[in-house]
């Protein structure tokens, strides 16, 4: 079983943090669990019983199943925004809801700027705008809100400059002045760009 827990991209890396609902991917079971939490002498402690939020129907590409998620964000509304890397899109599950959306991708794996191949690593800008660690296409994406297709923002193919390219990128971190950072696993590097806001 594949296990990644949520990480808060906004909260500053000098400051403390605590999770008020953990949250699991379970890629073979093809859902989301969060748990309640518990406090014993100042431990955090998960509770026993986790509550499906997403998926858990089984994996497929239907929009109440996942299919090998493997990264997710929890935006402050509860929604969860998910890499549905099986079926080559990102979800987004609104709180309470028994199915998802596809924000983007969903239409095949493939390099068209309307599909993604294995999305990863993803994370938002405090424009709405979700980016993607396209990692079977080697390129970052970027998905403005409603948008039918992406921008690719930096690939393995952008620049004769290698420190402008990716080749297999997988999760992102902001800074506080507006950088993004992407892990490239691939060459085993950590890559920073200035993202033009407009």
């Amino acid at each position: 079983m594949t296990e990644k827990f949520v990480h808060q991209p906004d909260l500053p890396l000098d400051q403390p943090f605590f999770l008020q609902k953990p949250t699991k991917v379970d890629s073979v079971k093809g859902q989301v669990t969060r748990w309640p939490l518990r406090g014993v002498s100042g431990l955090l402690k998960l509770g026993v019983h986790g509550k499906v939020v997403a998926g858990g129907n089984g994996c497929g590409n239907c929009s109440d199943q996942l299919n090998n998620p493997s990264y997710i964000v929890v935006d402050q509304d509860y929604s969860i925004i998910i890499s549905d890397t099986g079926n080559h899109r990102i979800m987004i599950w609104f709180e309470g809801f028994s199915s998802g959306k596809t924000l983007a991708g969903g239409g095949g794996r493939g390099n068209k700027l309307d599909q993604l191949s294995s999305p990863q690593g993803i994370t938002f800008d405090n424009f709405g705008r979700v980016y993607i660690a396209d990692a079977g296409n080697s390129r970052v994406v970027r998905w403005t809100p409603g948008a039918t297709e992406g921008e690719i923002l930096v690939d393995s193919s952008a620049s004769k400059d290698e420190f402008n390219q990716v080749t297999d990128p997988r999760d992102f971190a902001w800074d506080n002045e507006g950088h993004l950072y992407v892990a490239d696993a691939k060459i085993g590097r950590i890559l920073k760009f200035k993202i033009d806001d407009s």
